[in-house]
């Protein structure tokens, strides 16, 4: 009785079929279907007994809560070459990065971008959100190593223009 492999490269030295490609799909698909199913059964699924996590892991929050907003502050927009330290005290001691959906609102004319980094260490000088010209409101998601004593983060705009910004978190690894 032949057997279908559970995967088609699984056959050493063998090209799979097109039967055994369809048979894998089929199963994968199926698997799927019951991870679904049990989602929607209100079925937790959890690693096996006796499973590791393996590297950082991510803890999201339910409800992400906003940190920051220039808009509220007396120093008003942020101008290239400024860097505005912000406090993520909120986050747990132990957090190694944290996941914020970043924000700029109003931009300055010209070319500009906003990098975040953790309070303590090297700026990467990537940016993290660019704009280009007046007026934009524009937001995307990042994931920022913390600080190295205290999890804050800095917020550095560089180009032409300034703008406010915002911070919301989102989660952070562990």
């Amino acid at each position: 009785m032949a057997t279908t492999p559970s995967h088609p490269s699984d056959t050493v030295g063998e090209k799979p079929t097109t039967t055994d490609r369809r048979a894998f799909v089929r199963r994968a698909a199926g698997l799927a279907g019951a991870t679904g199913a049990a989602a929607a059964a209100g079925v937790a699924l959890a690693p096996a007994a006796g499973a590791q996590q393996v590297g950082p892991q991510y803890i999201p929050l339910a409800e992400p809560y906003r940190t920051y907003d220039s808009r509220d502050d007396a120093e008003g927009p942020i101008q290239p070459t400024d860097v505005y330290v912000i406090d993520l005290s909120g986050l747990p001691a132990e957090a190694i990065a944290v996941t914020i959906n970043l924000t700029v609102v109003d931009t300055g004319g010209g070319r500009g971008y906003l990098a975040a980094w953790g309070q303590g260490r090297e700026p990467s000088g990537l940016p993290m959100i660019t704009w280009s010209g007046e007026g934009n409101v524009l937001s995307n998601m990042v994931t920022v190593a913390t600080g190295t004593d205290d999890n804050d983060l800095n917020i550095g705009c560089n180009g032409g223009g300034g703008t406010h910004f915002i911070v919301d978190v989102h989660g952070w690894y562990v």
